[in-house]
């Protein structure tokens, strides 16, 4: 008994003396703290809740205040952590004796606080963490407050990737943004594209984060054997005695049929219809089979496990017939293994190809879209799994909606100003890039497409191009709706301080205050609108864009009710009328009776396109005329009903740019009579010329006869004069008139009365192809050269060329079928009538 008191009376002494010893050591390392210890320790008390002096305590404790060291000195440790937590370390790691506890006050808090470098003990609470960019200098009691930096992590609720990925894409993301300095000189393109690189790059590891974290949540573990315990399975005869026990059996068959019921249920997942948001990029398509790969990787780990290479041994062994349905399993989730592991590996590879579509502007990103789109082709033709029309459907969705995303945060500087906010010229040119993009985007497809269709081997895209670019087309109509509204706002703005000539009247009936004020409510109820005018989904806005437009033409209405009478009568009677009528015109006339000779169809041609000639000259001029003046009405009337006579500005632009004198019409002209049930054309006869049968004329002389007359046809268009480029005012159109007056005057009482045309060949009057060409009208521009050169032009010409000449064994058929009768010409008549007398006789 004193025995044993005296042990625990030795062991409270010794346990006394290391205490005081602890406490001794204790207080040295206290009086070694400075004002560097005591800034680290007042942010980790601050930001964990806790008093400073219990901080200090835990700290004190070992050598963690030998880690604070190492992190002030030059060269030192980069960074500086302590956590909060259940200590748990890491089995095997060397650790120091157990902190001491905080709070002991609340019952069951065992939470500690300890420095650590993040290897030996896995995080599971919260960590305050110190950071330093310069490791050479030495952190001072003077310049740690701004060489030190600061933050925390806390892993209690949503884990480590939940916690890290709130702290990059709340924090130092949106801190990043607004910082411009150290990013070298931002005015330059370089340094711009250093800084929205880098910020991508973090988002996109954001978006890994995110990803891990949906593949943990996702994970599919296999149920633990209820109905029987697998370890007592442990050599081949427990197997086999397991295996020979129909009780068994039935056990561990119920345990395969839990397992087999929640992996048939991850693959009808998988196959499900993918529930996605309608504006997600390219990388959630990599984010896709990422997740799923690591889903069906985890799930064929779990079938190499030891409890279910137990069951199925023992059911092979059975011969059991539920192992056909688990090997059927095996087989699918093994090929779905390899479609997500083959996909990942391809959209890995289009990865840098996806990325300017993350951190460029649509100027820049044009030159990365064929590359994308070769790409893309690529993992069509060589993938394994990823080569159907509904994937590639998606991929491509998804860069569209990609695409779309960008030219929004393009437009509004990354969310930060409305389309009201900036200058409006600024704003035009970033709508007017965003527009080009979805042109070269859609451009660049078509021109793959085309590639593909001319090389056979390759596999084609077959796709639907509304499903793929029918988003993009959607926001650029959107677009072009808000560079009408700047335009019309631009236009009356203009007329308050308008002097432009023939605009007096309008500017001065604009620039009362009462049409001022109006006009200047009409757009700031157009700015007052909370939605995005960016958003094509948002229907509101095409409601408020015609109310616009509405409320902008009230302001003129009398004028332009007016305007538009007076603009359809003259576009109904003047233009389109006239237009239709020489759309119509014939220049050559078949024959319906019965065939005509050569020099009949060429003369017949030659007359009629002399006459349609003259007649579509005369006809082009009256509709240029026309033109001119509906342009001249529209430019005396408000330009900013732009709008409103928008119809009409296309139908005058449409007459003033396109060529009145069409190619289709002469390839009407030329391919009219073609079919093979047309009656015969021209008139041939079969004439004998000893010792030969032939066709008179000649069935070259024929083919030529047409010649010259789909020449004479296509030869009009050398009578039909151009249009000026440049606008016809009033007072030039009615010299014009003056002059065609006096013209016809001159001409009537000429003695011949014929009229005079400018010869367009040597003048040599014996070829009669020349003196076809020469009777036509000669104007010095003319529309010759873009109908003659026109491709369905030149390819009827060609057909017509050698259409007679084609028939030339037909020819020689027919003219055989008289050789049977060559003895009646090829003998001598006189011999032939002495020998039939004679034979008489």
């Amino acid at each position: 008994m004193s025995q044993m008191f005296r042990k625990k009376l030795w062991r409270q002494i010794v346990s006394k003396v290391i205490q005081q010893k602890l406490r001794e050591e204790r207080e040295a390392k206290r009086a070694q703290l400075d004002g560097r210890h005591d800034y680290i320790l007042s942010i980790v008390a601050s930001c964990l809740g806790l008093e400073k002096s219990d901080v200090e305590d835990a700290i004190l404790e070992d050598n963690q205040i030998d880690r604070m060291e190492q992190f002030f000195v030059a060269n030192g440790l980069p960074h500086l952590m302590f956590y909060y937590q259940d200590p748990e370390p890491a089995e095997g790691a060397a650790t120091a004796s157990p902190p001491t506890q905080l709070d002991s006050h609340q019952p069951g808090n065992t939470k500690k606080v300890f420095v650590t470098d993040g290897r030996d003990v896995a995080l599971t609470g919260v960590c305050v963490f110190f950071t330093r960019a310069n490791t050479l200098k030495t952190i001072t009691s003077e310049n740690i407050h701004r060489d030190v930096n600061f933050n925390m992590l806390d892993t209690t609720e949503g884990g480590l990737l939940k916690s890290v990925e709130q702290l990059l894409s709340d924090v130092f993301i949106p801190t990043l943004r607004k910082i411009n300095h150290g990013w070298g000189e931002l005015a330059s393109p370089q340094a711009l594209g250093v800084k929205q690189e880098f910020i991508s790059s973090l988002e996109s590891f954001v978006s890994v984060l995110v990803g891990a974290q949906e593949s943990l949540q996702e994970k599919v573990t296999l149920k633990e054997c209820d109905t029987f315990d697998l370890r007592v399975l442990k050599s081949p005869a427990d197997y086999m005695a397991a295996a020979n026990s129909a009780e068994t059996t039935e056990k561990i068959e119920a345990c395969m049929k839990v397992w087999i019921k929640q992996i048939e249920q991850v693959l009808a997942e998988s196959n499900q219809l993918r529930k996605e948001a309608d504006d997600l990029g390219p990388r959630a398509e990599l984010d896709h089979w990422k997740k799923r790969m690591s889903r069906f990787n985890y799930l064929l780990d779990q079938l190499k496990t030891p409890d279910v290479s137990a069951v199925l041994g023992v059911l092979l062994l059975a011969k059991s017939k539920i192992i056909k349905s688990w090997r059927e399993l095996d087989i699918r989730i093994t090929d779905a293994a390899n479609e997500a592991k083959d996909n990942v590996k391809y959209l890995y590879s289009l990865e840098k190809f996806c990325d300017p579509l993350y951190n460029s502007d649509p100027v820049s990103m044009v030159d990365a879209i064929p590359g994308l789109i070769n790409a893309i082709k690529m993992i069509h033709s060589i993938s394994r799994y990823y080569n159907t029309s509904e994937k590639i459907t998606s991929l491509f969705v998804k860069v569209t909606n990609q695409m779309i995303t960008s030219c929004k945060a393009y437009i509004t500087n990354n969310g930060s100003n409305s389309i009201w906010d900036q200058p409006q010229q600024v704003v035009t040119d970033k709508i007017k890039a965003a527009i080009r993009l979805n042109q070269e985007y859609q451009r660049c497809f078509h021109k793959t497409k085309e590639q593909q269709e001319q090389t056979p081997s390759q596999r084609k895209f077959d796709i639907s191009e509304m499903y793929i670019f029918g988003k993009f087309d959607t926001f650029q109509r959107r677009l072009n709706k808000i560079l009408e509204m700047f335009d019309t706002i631009s236009t009356y703005s203009a007329l308050q301080d308008s002097k432009i000539e023939g605009l007096e009247t309008i500017a001065t009936r604009f620039q009362t205050a009462e049409m001022q004020a109006k006009w200047e409510a009409i757009v700031m109820n157009l700015k007052k609108k909370h939605y995005s005018f960016l958003d094509h989904r948002r229907l509101d806005f095409d409601v408020d864009y015609e109310e616009f437009c509405k409320s902008t033409s009230e302001l003129h209405v009398t004028d332009l009710e007016l305007l538009i009478d007076r603009v359809n009568d003259l576009v109904e009677f003047r233009i389109d009328a006239v237009l239709q009528e020489m759309s119509v015109s014939t220049l050559c006339v078949l024959p319906e009776d019965q065939p005509v000779t050569c020099e009949e169809f060429v003369k017949t041609t030659r007359d009629l396109c002399i006459k349609q000639a003259q007649n579509l000259h005369l006809k082009s001029t009256l509709v240029e005329e026309a033109s001119n003046e509906l342009i001249n009405m529209l430019m005396e009337f408000d330009h900013g009903q732009k709008e409103e006579v928008k119809a009409v500005e296309e139908i005058s632009s449409e007459s003033k740019t396109n060529d009145p004198f069409e190619p289709e019409g002469e390839s009407d002209a030329l391919s009219h009579g073609k079919h093979s049930d047309q009656q015969a054309i021209f008139r041939a006869n079969v004439t004998l010329s000893i010792p030969n049968i032939v066709m008179v004329p000649a069935l070259e002389e024929v083919q030529q006869a047409l010649n010259r007359a789909v020449e004479c046809v296509v030869s009009v268009s050398k009578g039909v004069g151009q249009w000026s480029k440049e606008r016809i005012s009033k007072r030039k159109m009615n010299e014009r008139r003056m002059a065609a007056l006096k013209q016809d005057s001159s001409e009537s009482e000429s003695d011949d009365g014929a009229t005079t045309h400018r010869s367009m060949t040597d003048g040599s009057s014996s070829d009669i192809s020349a003196s076809v060409i020469q009777a036509i009208p000669f104007q010095a521009r003319n529309y010759y050269k873009s109908v003659s050169e026109n491709k369905e032009i030149v390819k009827l010409v060609s057909v017509l060329s050698t259409s007679i000449s084609s028939t030339k064994k037909e020819v020689e058929t027919a003219l055989d079928r008289f050789s049977r009768y060559h003895h009646i010409w090829r003998k001598d008549r006189e011999d032939s009538m002495q020998r039939y007398f004679w034979i008489k006789d």
